[in-house]
């Protein structure tokens, strides 16, 4: 069963997380304007208050979005390696300004 109400585009592209004054480099699986699923070399806790900073491709727009942890999973695609970690972020606001950018990115790079 499909729990998001909004799609979701399958990018990738370097994020910044920033959580308790850390910043952690991470990588976008997938995005839509309710949030993102990122891979991650360190664990987070689920409910975590963070902010996610990006640029979208192609443009390089810079986003900063504040959010929360709601899904920690182990990465099965990278168990071993740098990113053994897929997280999910639910943005503190719903950003459909961002659907047009991902529509032409996943056109150009999808």
């Amino acid at each position: 069963m499909q729990r998001r109400e909004h799609a979701r585009y399958r990018l990738w592209f370097p994020v910044q997380i920033e959580a308790g004054g850390q910043v952690k480099i991470a990588i976008n699986h997938n995005i839509g304007a309710g949030g993102m699923l990122i891979v991650l070399c360190a664990e987070m806790k689920i409910g975590e208050s963070v902010s996610v900073t990006f640029a979208l491709p192609p443009s390089g727009e810079t986003r900063a979005l504040r959010g929360h942890i709601v899904r920690i999973d182990p990465n099965t695609e990278d168990p071993d390696g740098e990113w053994p970690f897929k997280v999910g972020v639910a943005f503190e606001e719903v950003s459909p300004e961002l659907i047009p950018f991902l529509e032409e990115a996943v056109a150009r790079f999808g």
